[in-house]
């Protein structure tokens, strides 16, 4: 089978072959069937959101922000979904090979949750929706209705104000006679003409005119109001139909989401139907598990090895810092007891000192090194060469001091490793005339036969 990656040890080489012949594992492989229903709900659901926010707010730019989150919200949640229901699937799989493995049930319970939330936020947005459906009906049977066509044509042609002028008129006809008969009932002609006349000039009443009636060229809003109750009620019921059909229809589109992913696993759940496949995937799934333990422990094993070096190597480093410690003190206890001497000799405590150096003076060793047969048989830490004392007269005084320091005041046998080079930098300082200066005095000792070089140095001779 050709492998994904290029692998670089055996049991990635496993790990790999098992991953891409896996009878237990759900992979996320999306076409074109699986993003058209998402983005079929994500639709419907924004745009019940926009008819909702819409209502808040003018403002287009919180309107379409709210938008855009709201979206990169929805498919961020979607795909940790979709790696919940994997995760769900592949653990029941593996429940069929290895029957004490663990099924990942609040995988399960955590998208459950989530498509429940998918489900609501689809119904609410054909709710939303259902909503400007609904008055865009009643509009269109309102308007398409022969009453409100009758009634606009009549607001459009003037007639109803005509109705309004005759109406008036009749009232003010109705009014002056009524008036004209209280007067003549209370003023008789024949006696009380000129009372009569005042009484039925009394009527201050103003005639209707009809250029003054206004009327709007449109149905009234009673009228409307009407109509729109009527329409209403032909209508009733159809939200509870566009509630329940939208339900299905939202099921359907959650089912096709994750279609891809419920197919495989009903595919793979029948390939395992066969026992003799079961074996053979537990037995390898035991292998592959033996070498992740394996492999576990080796690792556990040399990280104990290293540990202990690293505790090796803190303790001699402990060690040598303590001798460091001790040659500091030893050299500034020595350069203290030059200081009565020079006084009683009236000398200068610098006198004869160079480049920073004071003279400790040689500590000569008279105690002769008389080497044993395991010594003498080592011929990589130990060569006779009859001059086993070095002779401080061949160096100056700066060299003199690197010496003892070099063989530790006289502690480094002959055949033993001299004090490293950092140490000594360490001491002295870490500059360039310091470590070409030491760097002299190694090749000088080798030269007068003081020392040897094997990996390290080691010394022939003592001080």
């Amino acid at each position: 089978m050709i492998q994904k990656k290029t692998l670089d040890t055996d049991y990635n080489i496993r790990e790999q072959m098992n991953k891409d012949n896996s009878m237990n594992e759900i992979e996320v492989s999306r076409g074109i069937g699986s993003y058209f229903p998402i983005f079929i709900s994500l639709g419907i659901t924004l745009y019940g959101m926009y008819l909702f926010i819409s209502t808040i707010t003018k403002n287009e730019n919180i309107i379409y922000g709210t938008l855009g989150f709201m979206a990169i919200l929805i498919l961020f949640i979607e795909a940790h979904r979709t790696d919940l229901l994997k995760d769900f699937l592949s653990s029941k799989l593996t429940r069929e090979i290895h029957t004490d493995f663990k099924i990942s049930n609040f995988a399960l319970f955590m998208s459950g949750v989530i498509t429940a939330l998918f489900i609501s936020l689809d119904l609410w947005g054909a709710l939303q929706s259902s909503d400007k459906i609904e008055r865009l009906l009643v509009v269109g049977i309102v308007e398409n209705s022969k009453e409100y066509q009758i009634l606009d044509n009549k607001a459009k042609s003037g007639a109803e104000a005509n109705k309004i002028y005759s109406d008036r008129l009749n009232l003010y006809n109705q009014a002056k006679q009524s008036h004209y008969k209280s007067c003549n009932d209370s003023w008789q002609i024949r006696r009380y003409r000129t009372k009569n006349t005042e009484c039925k000039n009394s009527f201050k009443q103003i005639p209707p005119k009809q250029s003054s009636i206004k009327v709007g060229d449109t149905v009234s809003s009673d009228d409307y109001e009407r109509l729109s109750s009527k329409a209403k009620e032909t209508i009733q019921g159809y939200r509870d139909i566009f509630f329940y059909v939208f339900f299905g229809f939202s099921l359907l589109l959650n089912y096709f989401a994750v279609s891809t992913l419920v197919n495989q696993y009903r595919n793979k759940l029948r390939e395992l139907s066969d026992e003799a496949t079961k074996s053979e995937l537990l037995n390898r799934y035991e292998i592959l598990e033996n070498e992740k333990l394996n492999k576990l422990k080796e690792s556990t094993k040399i990280q104990h090895i290293k540990t202990n070096e690293k505790n090796v190597i803190d303790v001699a480093m402990e060690g040598l810092t303590y001798d460091i410690l001790l040659a500091k003190s030893y050299k500034s206890l020595e350069g203290m007891k030059r200081v009565p001497i020079a006084i009683s000799n009236n000398q200068s405590i610098n006198q004869g000192n160079r480049g920073g150096f004071m003279d400790l003076g040689k500590t000569v060793n008279t105690k002769q090194y008389i080497p044993n047969e395991e010594t003498i048989g080592n011929t990589e830490r130990y060569i006779p060469n009859g001059n086993n004392t070095i002779d401080y007269s061949l160096f100056d005084i700066q060299e003199q001091e690197l010496i003892s320091l070099l063989f530790d005041n006289g502690n480094i046998p002959i055949g033993g490793q001299l004090v490293k080079r950092d140490i000594i930098l360490d001491i002295v300082g870490h500059n360039k005339p310091n470590a070409n200066r030491l760097r002299d005095l190694y090749s000088k000792l080798m030269e007068l036969d003081y020392i040897y070089k094997k990996v390290a140095y080691f010394s022939k001779a003592t001080i």
